[in-house]
């Protein structure tokens, strides 16, 4: 991002972050919540990898969270931007 901060590049990069771990924990829960739609049920590992997804998403969160309200307290501009540029992206990225 030109003329970004480190801390709103950081957050930037926390933000997709946290996209990503909400993306492969919704995928796991789908997958399973298919499996259960059949009849079927999830082996052990199965929802072991789907609590896994969820415990590294709500460390994303929290860290996201916490970057966030550092950089509005470092640069309320960079945090605009920075909000902008994510309900873009956001909006860019829905799902289908």
């Amino acid at each position: 991002m030109e003329n970004f901060s480190k801390e709103a590049e950081d957050t930037w990069s926390s933000f997709l972050e946290m996209n990503n771990s909400k993306a492969s924990h919704l995928e796991k829960l789908l997958a399973i919540s298919g499996m259960k739609d059949e009849n079927k049920y999830p082996s052990l590992q199965e929802e072991r990898e789907l609590g896994i997804r969820l415990k590294r998403h709500d460390v994303n969160v929290k860290e996201f969270a916490k970057k966030i309200r550092a950089l509005k307290q470092i640069s309320t501009e960079n945090h605009e931007i920075l909000i902008r540029k994510m309900i873009a992206y956001s909006q860019e990225n829905l799902p289908p």
